[in-house]
């Protein structure tokens, strides 16, 4: 008897044998790549939320990305595109140009997250920035890890993060005392500075920076006792260091920009008690302009300027082109055990991220769409 160790290789076809060889040494390449980026990302993690500078390479990301296998992209994206079209409700019309071909969670926060956090994405796709029990938190897409970038003010709250374009800050809404003020924070070296002064009694909240970088669009309302919710107030533009402040319009909350900064988006409430909808609207600049697109609230204008994310009135994550047509569905939810909100467009524009609420557990996901256009 051969009590040789048996060599499946010796009895396969040679050309089969030959193909077994090569999918071993992809597998085992594809892992090295892994752990390759993997500690790339915890290293650029720490510089960008540390007091070093960073020193991105996107394109090098971008480029081990394309060694982990075109078969097994292929295979998600199949898979993604039939899960969306199993999913996608009878009757609605759509926007033709964008699919869903992937949606996958992120991470998840404990059910004591004090309020819903509003994720942010620098434009190179390597960090999103969120809010977490009072403070700000740094997650690297790609590795996965989460680190706090502030510690929680004294009786106060750090919310609304908005990646800088060039990724070097974060613009928060600074609560203390009796009001809440909108500042920067370096990534670099965590310095915090105001650049605006309410009266006593206001809270300027929700900022969001223009593409190009020089500018801030912000609300200031009425502070709540809560310190959390907030009514509809006015909107303001200003440079990113604070001067040459101008208010745009009144009646307006979750402002956002359009990529060439000539219009603003944002939500208005219409009715009140248990009648009163939301509205996504749009504004020139200059507060003229003014138009109602569609019910809904949270916009989020896209990259290429095309379209205009925002979450339902049955929470859910839709897409629609910006004359306020072709509505279309992206995610779906469990009614009654789950809430979805908060979208934000990636840098390229090629993914959405929101945050869904499961109940009743109360633990926050924080999830990503990636998009097809075609």
């Amino acid at each position: 008897m051969n009590n040789e160790p048996w060599d499946q290789d010796h009895v396969l076809p040679p050309q089969l044998a030959k193909d077994l060889s090569s999918l071993r040494e992809s597998i085992h390449t594809n892992e090295l790549l892994r752990a390759k980026l993997r500690k790339q990302l915890l290293t650029e993690i720490a510089e960008a939320a540390g007091d070093r500078p960073r020193s991105p390479d996107p394109d090098n990301q971008r480029k081990q990305l394309w060694k982990l296998g075109p078969a097994v992209t292929a295979g998600v994206v199949l898979l993604g595109i039939l899960a969306y079209n199993l999913s996608a409700g009878p009757g609605e019309s759509q926007v033709k140009n964008v699919d869903v071909i992937q949606q996958r969670q992120l991470l998840t926060l404990n059910a004591d997250s004090s309020t819903m956090p509003s994720p942010s994405v620098s434009s190179d796709m390597r960090f999103m920035a969120y809010e977490r029990n009072n403070t700000i938190w740094i997650h690297g897409l790609s590795s996965g890890s989460s680190q706090e970038l502030l510690s929680p003010p004294s009786g106060g709250s750090y919310r609304d993060p908005s990646f800088a374009p060039d990724g070097s800050m974060i613009a928060i809404s600074v609560r203390a005392q009796d009001r809440a003020t909108i500042a920067t924070v370096s990534l670099r070296t965590r310095e915090l500075r105001a650049l605006t002064f309410p009266p006593p009694g206001f809270a300027d909240i929700q900022p969001a920076y223009s593409r190009d970088g020089n500018y801030l669009a912000f609300i200031r309302t009425k502070l709540q006792a809560d310190g959390k919710s907030h009514e509809d107030g006015e909107l303001w533009v200003m440079k990113t260091d604070g001067s040459e402040a101008e208010k745009v319009i009144d009646h307006a909350l979750e402002p956002a920009w359009s990529p060439d900064g000539k219009q603003l988006t944002f939500s208005r409430s219409y009715g009140t008690g248990p009648n009163s909808k939301r509205h996504i609207m749009t504004v020139i600049r200059n507060g003229t302009g003014e138009e109602k697109l569609a019910e809904g609230r949270m916009p989020a204008w896209s990259q290429n300027g095309q379209y205009i994310a925002y979450v339902s009135p049955k929470s859910e994550i839709w897409v629609m082109d910006v004359s306020g047509s072709g509505n279309t569905r992206l995610s779906m939810v469990s009614i009654n055990t789950e809430t979805d909100a908060r979208p934000v467009w990636s840098g390229n524009g090629n993914s959405i991220f929101f945050v869904r609420r499961v109940e009743p557990s109360g633990a926050l996901n924080i999830q990503q769409l990636d998009l097809m256009y075609k």
